[in-house]
């Protein structure tokens, strides 16, 4: 449970880039804008 004081700092992602190239970062770009 969480307080007033707390905040909820669990991430969930629908999506994971595999890769740090050229062809990763265009693909987090691309999906940063959907």
């Amino acid at each position: 449970m969480l307080n007033e004081n707390q905040k909820d700092t669990s991430n969930y992602y629908d999506v994971a880039i595999l890769g740090g190239g050229p062809a990763g970062l265009t693909a987090a770009i691309y999906t940063s804008r959907a």
